[in-house]
């Protein structure tokens, strides 16, 4: 599975149980997570902007983004995991100088190794969250980047609707959208509307590795997309290969199984 080569670690393209973790925070992870995730079959993931600190100005994101892609990529890279980056404006962390950060944007996105915007989104907390998305949906547009948007713990449906209304509105084509963190209410709500569908493996406030297996099972692998969130509360940075466990004990095929954990998401970023 692994072999070794000036010091880092490349994968066995031929292993058959190759996953790729779609929606992660690595900056506030451990190098041995990165190892772990590694020797598990996890090749691939994406480490997203997130409200890691109080991001209070356009500079404290601005440093957030260059952690991700200065450090976080290299310290993974050295474990094996190839590891990308997303930046955006997170909905619960919305700086004072907000326009100064979206304006500077399109150059941050235009860095080696960032794949999407966000993650972005709704808390259906503030009237600005609306705006801020929006500007996103159509910096997505106009670059022709996918972009992760972020439904929250509480009130997940009406803020899935929210959020498939200004996806509607913004004219982006929806399978260029991830709407992440479903559950099986919202999967409902998103099943026709063409996104990508985000499951997200992190119990109790989210998904069970079960509950995961059991949505793809029923609705088959085509549209879903499977992350841990690995954050600072806690998470499972082996949520991909217990999640394809308990798809192949439903008798769900390898070819699925890799559809889901693995295929939807590099066909997503364009990996």
């Amino acid at each position: 599975m692994l072999s070794t080569e000036k010091g880092f670690i490349t994968l066995n393209p031929d292993f058959l149980n190759m996953y790729f973790d779609a929606h992660v925070h690595a900056d506030v992870r451990s190098y041995e997570d990165y190892e772990a995730m590694v020797l598990a079959g996890i090749e691939k993931a994406v480490t997203c902007a997130h409200d890691v600190y109080r991001m209070t100005t356009s500079q404290v994101y601005l440093d957030h983004y260059d952690r991700l892609l200065r450090v976080e990529t290299r310290l993974a890279a050295r474990a094996g995991l190839d590891l990308y980056v997303a930046l955006g404006v997170h909905p619960s962390a919305i700086p004072r100088d907000v326009e100064a950060l979206l304006e500077a944007l399109p150059e941050q996105l235009r860095a080696e190794r960032v794949v999407a915007i966000g993650e972005t989104g709704v808390e259906l907390k503030d009237d600005r969250e609306t705006v801020v998305l929006e500007r996103q949906l159509s910096l997505a547009v106009e670059l022709d980047m996918p972009i992760i948007v972020h439904t929250p713990r509480k009130m997940k449906e009406k803020a899935a609707e929210e959020a498939l209304r200004l996806i509607d509105r913004s004219g982006i084509k929806p399978e260029r959208v991830l709407l992440d963190h479903l559950k099986e209410e919202s999967v409902e709500v998103a099943m026709d509307s063409g996104v990508c569908m985000g499951l997200t493996i992190q119990p109790p406030s989210k998904l069970t590795h079960e509950e995961a297996a059991e949505l793809i099972a029923r609705h088959g692998p085509e549209r879903f997309i499977v992350s841990s969130d690995m954050s600072s509360i806690p998470s499972d940075p082996l949520a991909l290969p217990r999640c394809a466990l308990k798809l192949r004990a439903m008798d769900v095929s390898r070819k699925d199984v890799h559809r889901a954990l693995y295929e939807n998401a590099a066909d997503f970023y364009g990996l």
